[in-house]
């Protein structure tokens, strides 16, 4: 029932938002991505393979920070943020599996919309023939567009990271180390369900456990503003503990009745369609900007 509760969280609404920022990223990116390949063949492989390493780390720090971030602060009921965010992380600790049943866009809309803007004004402010001319505004351009496509990624890769058997090419990009590996962010889904956040390459999650990042930045935080590490993801947790041991209805009709009942108790999903309908504008209005751009 709770699998269910948080499933009806995703919307008609948030649905047609990430077509939208689908759509609109995509243009985006190709847009970046075409100006930087008409660049390289001026510039170093090195300097190139420097932007390829820096954007990999930098993605996996905000895939980690988004992801302690989501897990540990707020609740499904926080406005906007909640319904919008919130609600996919609480999904997937009561759901592990139910990410690998999501299709592309449910599955990487979320990562993508951040990487909009961020296209946007890199499509309107560089151009192939001043990468061309300058190596740095190369390599920040290069770091930026992998960068950019690494976070839009991750949750697929996280996804790849929960199948036991992805497709080989997949596996093989794991063995290599060069994307999630299943094994290690495994540990993130055992007692005490606060470690390896890192979800892009999971390079990051050895040297920031060794130092307690994570830990050290919730006492600061608590002391500061009194925010309570993880409430409302272990309210969910204990929800899925009680279940787990409760005793069986006794006939097919109990269970029936049993799962109205929580249902009926449980709070329906709302939908923003306001919300929803600005952010569909704002997708368009990038695409078209990042088209305006590259004529």
């Amino acid at each position: 029932v709770k699998q269910s509760l948080l499933a009806a969280g995703y919307t008609r609404g948030k649905r047609r938002a990430e077509v939208a920022c689908v759509a609109s990223f995509s243009v985006l990116l190709a847009v970046c991505a075409a100006r930087v390949a008409a660049a390289a063949p001026h510039h170093s492989v090195a300097l190139a393979a420097s932007a390829f390493v820096a954007a990999n780390v930098g993605a996996d720090f905000l895939s980690g920070l988004v992801h302690w971030f989501a897990d540990t602060y707020y609740s499904v009921d926080t406005p906007v943020i909640g319904p919008a965010l919130i609600r996919s992380f609480r999904e997937h600790h009561v759901d592990p599996l139910a990410i690998t049943r999501h299709d592309f866009i449910e599955t990487n809309a979320d990562s993508m919309m951040p990487c909009v803007p961020v296209l946007l004004v890199l499509a309107l402010r560089t151009s192939a023939a001043t990468m061309r001319e300058s190596a740095l505004q190369y390599w920040f351009t290069s770091f930026i567009t992998l960068g950019a496509l690494m976070v839009a990624l991750t949750n697929q890769i996280h996804s790849w990271a929960h199948e036991a058997k992805p497709p080989a090419a997949i596996a093989l990009l794991q063995r290599c180390y060069l994307i999630l590996r299943r094994q290690p962010h495994q540990l993130h889904h055992h007692n005490p369900f606060d470690t390896n956040y890192c979800i892009t390459n999971g390079w990051l999650n050895p040297p920031l456990q060794y130092v307690d990042f994570w830990k050290r930045v919730e006492r600061v935080l608590e002391a500061l503003t009194g925010a309570v590490a993880r409430k409302d993801d272990q309210y969910w947790r204990l929800l899925e503990v009680s279940d787990d041991e409760r005793a069986p209805p006794t006939s097919e009709a109990a269970a029936t009745n049993a799962s109205k009942s929580e249902a009926a108790a449980a709070p329906a999903a709302q939908d923003a369609p306001i919300t929803y309908a600005i952010v569909v504008a704002l997708n368009a209005a990038a695409a078209l900007g990042g088209l305006y751009s590259a004529l």
